[in-house]
């Protein structure tokens, strides 16, 4: 059944003019999951749309012999993420409308899972063996099916293998430069030399200038927005302060800059940004 499936998933791709990447192997009827022998062309366009977005840090990302099981992108917290599940283990990417994929990288053994269940709106929520909680929103509904198909059934496997490799934490980060396993607490990749920032450098700056962290990543659709926002509160704290409302001026300065490097802390902490690739060759994925 699933040669057959296989099958009609080449013909399509082959009738609609769609070439993946031969660097890559894909268990083509999970990743272009539709309707199992319905194969249709909108589903099969739209899918490798996201495939073909991603191949190029894929291509660097995949161990050897790791294969491509299933590839979706949703939300979490309201950040859009997309989520490959290998036969391995589940690789993790930050995406936005400018960019298909961009760091912070992780990745997740399937030990690393307790259980796969419904969040109470039913959309899908990984809790993993540390006790953390994943939620992933805005997820298509045919995707959410093939997920828990895949999921349980790449489990049970590894299960019966006893594949179970150690780690520093359920949800591992990646370099962004060689994508390389970073150890937590580590904020330096062993492989590459690079250097990532660390919770207390950018939550520092951002205190002094809130819009900094979005402008050091490189980010500027949301550096601009930052700055817009950061210059909003200056006027009003000015405005304030100008009728010698000197205490509220200064608690409204205090409130937006403390809470924008609260924020900054707390990506610093669960994801790696890097910071500095010098004296090494940097990965084209480098932000």
């Amino acid at each position: 059944m699933e040669n057959k499936n296989a099958e009609l998933v080449i013909t399509k791709l082959n009738e609609l003019g769609f070439v993946l990447s031969p660097e890559i192997h894909y268990r083509l009827e999970t990743v272009f999951s539709g309707t199992y022998g319905d194969v249709k062309d909108h589903e099969v366009r739209k899918k490798y749309e996201l495939v073909e977005q991603i191949e190029p840090v894929l291509v660097s990302m995949l161990l050897k012999d790791e294969q491509v099981l299933f590839v979706s992108k949703g939300e979490i917290r309201f950040r859009k993420i997309i989520i490959v599940l290998t036969n391995l283990r589940l690789l993790l990417m930050h995406s936005n409308r400018y960019e298909p994929f961009h760091q912070p990288y992780w990745s997740i053994y399937y030990s690393q899972v307790e259980t796969l269940k419904n969040s109470w709106i039913g959309t899908p929520q990984f809790r993993l063996v540390d006790g953390k909680k994943m939620t992933f929103n805005d997820f298509p509904q045919q995707d959410r099916l093939t997920l828990r198909m895949v999921f349980q059934d790449v489990t049970e496997l590894l299960k019966k293998a006893d594949f179970d490799p150690s780690v520093s934490q359920s949800r591992e980060n990646l370099c962004g430069n060689c994508f390389a396993v970073l150890p937590q607490p580590s904020y330096k990749c062993e492989d590459c030399g690079a250097s990532f920032w660390t919770p207390a450098e950018m939550g520092f700056r951002c205190l002094i200038f809130p819009p900094w962290e979005n402008f050091v990543l490189k980010e500027n659709h949301y550096a601009w927005n930052s700055l817009v926002t950061y210059l909003a509160f200056q006027a009003m704290a000015f405005q304030i302060l100008s009728h010698r409302g000197f205490a509220y001026a200064w608690l409204i300065l205090v409130i937006s800059n403390a809470s924008a490097a609260l924020v900054a802390l707390n990506q610093m902490i669960k994801g790696r940004y890097i910071k500095d690739v010098s004296g090494h060759v940097s990965s084209e994925f480098e932000k």
